[in-house]
């Protein structure tokens, strides 16, 4: 994100056709008047390809107006680390409006929005309002680091190895796991390394009575004086 500095106010997502493709789109507002709008073709090889436009938006009588100022290409290249991308300047005064519609006010939004692919500028979309408070877990349209894409080997080596340990039955007359005696060892030697106490009381019962011989050593010394 290039000019947002607030934080945000509002986020939209959909699926749309555009042209022959599906295109989804992932509208975020800021409360410092610009937006975040990306549009993803999915399926574009190993990583998906996005195309992402920033400027400013504001409130209109029936939605929402945008000023698209530039836009720039993301995508994670296959032999670089880091995705490479470039500031594309876009039309004087590239503006769009989007409405309000459905039944539930300011939940749902209609309208033209620059298109990516196609022969047409602009392309018709309708949206829906993310709710503020949703779920930790990661949703097709909702990731704040969805400008991170993992690699494809990591993904299917987790996928693989959870059914893998869901398929380990506990049978009462199987042969106990491997890993299981060693899951016992811990307990037994932290048992080993604690040290028994005797020992501790034996040398206080020694120190005890040495002290009561020299007392009753120093008492008879007073009384044979004394005498």
């Amino acid at each position: 994100k290039v000019l947002v500095k607030g934080k945000p106010c509002g986020k939209f997502f959909g699926e749309c056709e555009v042209s022959t493709r599906t295109v989804e789109f992932s509208i975020k507002l800021f409360d410092c008047g610009h937006f975040y709008m990306k549009q993803t073709l999915p399926g574009s090889g190993a990583s998906p390809y996005w195309v992402i436009f920033e400027g400013t938006w504001q409130t209109t009588e029936k939605g929402l107006a945008f000023e698209y100022l530039f836009r720039y290409s993301w995508q994670v290249a296959k032999t670089r680390l880091m995705p490479e991308f470039a500031l594309e300047a876009v039309p004087k005064n590239h503006r769009s409006r989007l409405a309000w519609c459905g039944e539930i006010p300011e939940q749902q939004l209609n309208g033209s929005v620059p298109a990516i692919v196609g022969e047409d500028p602009f392309c018709w979309i309708e949206i829906c309002r993310e709710p503020d408070v949703v779920e930790r877990g990661k949703a097709r349209f909702n990731e704040e680091d969805d400008d991170i894409v993992k690699p494809p080997s990591s993904e299917m080596k987790s996928e693989d190895a959870a059914p893998s340990a869901r398929r380990r039955p506990a049978a009462s007359g199987a042969t106990p796991p491997a890993g299981a005696g060693q899951a016992a060892k811990p307990s037994a030697s932290v048992a080993e390394d604690q040290e028994p106490m005797w020992p501790i009381y034996a040398v206080l019962g020694i120190f005890c009575v040495i002290l009561l011989f020299f007392c009753r050593s120093a008492w008879l010394e007073k009384t044979q004086a004394l005498r």
